[in-house]
């Protein structure tokens, strides 16, 4: 039995707006790390000194015409600061104001997990549903995890969509 980690967050923001912090360099920069990049079908997130990380490829939502775990290239390198959007190419250049948006981990600390982003339209803008799979069990690293992610999406995701300012790393609380 594998387990998850499950997180639920009401936003003041667009599902859109949502949805663009989760799938552009510079969005992902300004809540989660500011040490990002792509190349092709990888983005790269690096914490600390800047070897320590996940490499995440985007995967389509259930229901798109690609089936998921299919890499598909998303274009040349590109750095923070280039407004791209990570996923655009994968989803084929769809960017419906719910479309979730899906990552499975294939190097890392989280190799093989798999990351889903369920965006729903709410009263006060946005809903988002986390849920990180793939655990084998609920040990310190889990729970590690489980805060970390609390942070980021219940805080410095918030704050970013909410007041145009995140909470980044190395900005999150030493947990």
């Amino acid at each position: 039995m594998t387990h998850a980690i499950l997180h639920r967050i009401e936003m003041e923001a667009s599902p859109k707006d949502l949805r663009q912090a989760l799938t552009t360099l510079d969005g992902l920069a300004a809540w989660w790390t500011p040490q990002v990049t792509r190349k092709e079908s990888r983005i790269a997130f690096r914490f600390g000194n800047g070897d320590q990380g996940p490499d995440m490829v985007e995967e389509p939502a259930v229901g798109e015409d690609t089936a998921v775990g299919e890499d598909t290239a998303v274009g040349e390198d590109t750095a923070v600061g280039e407004d791209t959007a990570v996923g655009e190419d994968i989803a084929g250049g769809k960017d419906t104001a719910v479309e979730d948006v899906v990552w499975r981990c294939v190097a890392g600390p989280w190799e093989g997990h798999r990351f889903v982003f369920a965006i729903e339209p709410h009263a006060r803008g946005s809903l988002l549903r986390f849920r990180h799979e793939g655990w084998e069990a609920q040990d310190d690293f889990f729970m590690h995890c489980n805060g970390k992610w609390g942070f980021f999406l219940a805080v410095s995701l918030k704050q970013y969509l909410e007041t145009g300012t995140g909470r980044p790393h190395p900005d999150d609380p030493n947990m």
